[in-house]
């Protein structure tokens, strides 16, 4: 009897000490935080995965469209993610947000060494007709092809996201941001369909005129901003500009305003930059760290 028990109480040792092995690992596997760390550089040792180029079919436009996907690196056996759709501005693609803004950067890093959620990033092409192509800054076309954008994510793109990748789908786990005209496209997307996105981010945004590059004309496709009541409300939102701004300056500052006015709890803060892609990766800083049940602050 005893020597059974001599066994029991080893095995159950040497159980527990794999298990605080295994533990230990889990703690040791990141390198360890960089004196001189930026959410925007890549540390070295840190793996911060492979952009996925996808073709869906996209009602919306009538055609074929692509869109790339980052997933968590390793990402674990069974476990299901949430979701971020990002938006670019004029004359850019579903790439912009990873070539120029450190995407994949910012948002590992924010992971490994912050309070961000691991999360899969889906870069969206925001020209939404046949063969992606956009259309003159000075022609109607050109913002009927980008506010279709909410409805392409939701028809489309969303649709086979969930049905491809290991996603999460609830309204809580799906956020979408943007910047610059991406970032109309975003509020634009989140409070048309507040049934879908529980969180939304407009870094820089164009304004929600018919034609965005108007001066002094105020024809808006969006008149102001209402949480639908039956909604259950966003669980964050995110404005923010650069005080240095002179494409868009003063748009988000009113939507600010608005959103204050209408009792909308949201954050809103500036920079030192300007309409510029570093600009746009802080705000993507502070969005994926408050996102998902992340717990920083603007």
């Amino acid at each position: 009897m005893r020597r059974e028990m001599k066994k029991i109480a080893v095995t159950v040792i040497m159980l527990l000490a794999a298990l605080f092995c295994v533990s230990c690992s889990d703690v040791n596997e990141y390198p360890e935080k960089p004196s001189d760390y930026d959410h925007r550089r890549e540390v070295e040792g840190l793996d911060y995965g492979e952009l996925e180029e996808i073709t869906y079919y996209s009602e919306a436009a009538g055609a074929e469209k692509h869109a790339v996907v980052l997933m968590p690196p390793a990402p674990e056996e069974g476990r299901r993610y949430p979701v971020l759709y990002l938006l670019h501005g004029l004359m850019c693609g579903e790439r912009t947000w990873f070539d120029l803004c450190s995407a994949a950067q910012t948002v590992r890093n924010s992971y490994v060494y912050e309070d961000a959620v691991p999360m899969i990033v889906v870069g969206v092409n925001c020209v939404v007709n046949a063969g992606e192509e956009e259309p003159s800054v000075f022609s109607d076309e050109l913002t009927e092809a980008y506010d279709k954008t909410g409805e392409d994510i939701v028809r489309s793109l969303k649709p086979y996201i969930d049905s491809h990748y290991p996603s999460l789908t609830g309204k809580y786990d799906t956020a979408v941001a943007g910047f610059s005209m991406g970032g109309r496209e975003a509020l634009l997307a989140a409070f048309t369909y507040q049934n879908v996105f529980g969180h939304v981010g407009a870094f820089s945004s164009a304004s929600f005129n018919r034609n965005v590059v108007s001066v002094g004309v105020v024809d808006p496709v969006l008149d102001e901003f209402r949480v639908e009541e039956d909604s259950g409300g966003f669980g964050y939102i995110l404005l923010m500009i650069g005080e240095a701004d002179l494409m868009t300056g003063g748009v988000t500052q009113m939507y600010d305003a608005m959103m204050t006015g209408l009792g909308i709890e949201h954050d809103f803060y500036t920079t030192a930059g300007g309409h510029d892609f570093a600009t746009w990766s802080d705000g993507l800083h502070t969005f994926v760290n408050n996102i998902f049940g992340a717990g920083a602050s603007a």
